[in-house]
C-alpha cells in the first residue's frame, strides 16, 4: 500500500467516522429535545394536579394513568439514550480498529 493509497483510505475512514458521529449527535439532540418536551408536559401535569386538588374535583385514576404513561416514556427514552451512547462507543472502537488495521497493512507492505 503506497503513501497516497494509505492517505486516501485514512481520510475515507476519518470522514466515515465523523459522519456517523454527527448522525449520533443529531439523534442525541433529538432525544434531548424530547426530554425537554417531557419535562414541559410533566410540569403541566403537576400544575393540573395542583389546580384539581385545590378544588377537590379530580380523578385519581386519570392522574395515576398519566403518571404511569410518563414513567413508561421516561424509561423508553432512557433506554434509547443509553443505546445511542453504546453505539457511539462502538463506533469509536470500530474506527480505532480500522485505523490499526490500516497501519498494520502499511507496515506489512514496507
Amino acid at each position: 500500500m503506497d503513501n497516497i493509497e494509505y492517505k486516501n483510505k485514512y481520510k475515507q475512514l476519518e470522514e466515515q467516522y465523523y459522519q456517523e458521529k454527527r448522525d449520533i449527535q443529531r439523534q442525541q439532540k433529538k432525544l434531548d429535545e424530547q426530554v425537554v418536551q417531557f419535562r414541559r408536559e410533566t410540569n403541566q401535569l403537576v400544575d393540573k394536579v395542583m389546580y384539581l386538588t385545590k378544588n377537590d374535583d379530580w380523578n385519581k385514576q386519570q392522574f395515576y394513568r398519566n403518571m404511569e404513561e410518563s414513567e413508561v416514556s421516561i424509561r423508553q427514552e432512557g433506554r434509547r439514550y443509553s443505546q445511542q451512547l453504546e453505539e457511539e462507543e462502538q463506533l469509536t472502537k470500530s474506527y480505532r480498529k480500522d485505523l490499526e488495521n490500516l497501519d498494520e497493512q502499511r507496515q506489512a507492505q514496507r
